[in-house]
């Protein structure tokens, strides 16, 4: 058992974790856990493999909800030159249903990737390596897109996400492209058939001095997202980090930009 890889999701009042679990394959496998609202175990009292992993290493995994009860199990696997995401979908009894893989996706082991419900049953994934690659998969597993969101091949770090209305997402990360090692936070909008929406190599949020990182978003209710992350701007001065935000609306744009209606006249 590998404690430091499980993972959790809450499904209404029960919850899922996933580990990785060297029991039978040295390797190690994806397993998982449903514990029950009164602390019982709903699948097998040890768990269930999610991914048998035979041949290749297995670096991390994560568990997210699937919109109808049950969860996608994503992990991070070495197939023998590039680094791909085979992906798993469970029905709340522990039957698998559905699997898919965004392919071969990175020459190195990833763990700061982040996965989300598309809210039509399939999986979001935002994957940052040198650039920044974005995914989707449908309730069957087929992908729908995947393909790298940003060119500069600065480096891209810390990506989060959160889906939209149209099964698309919002994705922020860190990324040092103008200054090295004083990273930034940008933001990108992809639509459910994966258009990209704002600037081509994605949003500029914050472009404060020293470094800005770890993103977190929060939709704004319109497709749009508040963005916070933690920024040294002022750490030279106060040896201490502040946490700052802003919103970008579905256009890109950023704070309030939408004009405000102060009358309505027929004419």
């Amino acid at each position: 058992f590998d404690g430091l890889a499980a993972k959790g999701s809450m499904l209404g009042s029960a919850a899922v974790i996933v580990w990785l679990d060297a029991r039978i394959h040295p390797n190690k496998d994806v397993y998982g856990m449903r514990l029950l609202p009164n602390g019982a175990t709903g699948w097998a009292s040890q768990g269930i493999v999610l991914y048998d992993n035979e041949g290749s290493t297995t670096y991390s995994c994560r568990v997210i909800p699937d919109d109808e009860g049950g969860t996608w199990t994503l992990a991070s696997v070495y197939g023998g030159f590039f680094y791909a995401t085979p992906t798993v979908r469970t029905n709340p009894i522990g039957i698998r249903i559905a699997k898919g893989d965004f392919g071969a996706i990175s020459f190195s082991p990833v763990f700061d990737y982040d996965v989300s419900p598309d809210g039509q049953g399939g999986v979001l994934l935002a994957l940052p390596a040198v650039d920044l690659g974005v995914g989707r998969l449908d309730a069957t597993g087929a992908t729908l897109w995947f393909f790298v969101a940003t060119l500069h091949g600065a480096g891209t770090a810390e990506a989060t996400v959160i889906p939209c209305s149209d099964g698309g997402m919002i994705v922020a990360w860190r990324d040092d492209r103008l200054i090295a090692n004083e990273d930034d936070v940008y933001a990108q909008r992809v639509t459910g058939d994966g258009s990209v929406l704002w600037a081509p190599d994605g949003a500029l949020v914050s472009r404060a001095d020293s470094t800005q990182r770890a993103p977190a978003l929060a939709s704004d209710g319109n497709d749009g997202a508040i963005v916070a992350w933690t920024d040294d701007r002022n750490a030279w001065l106060l040896r201490e980090s502040d946490v700052y935000a802003q919103r970008v609306d579905r256009w890109g744009k950023l704070g309030n930009p939408e004009p405000a209606i102060a009358a309505v006249k027929d004419v």
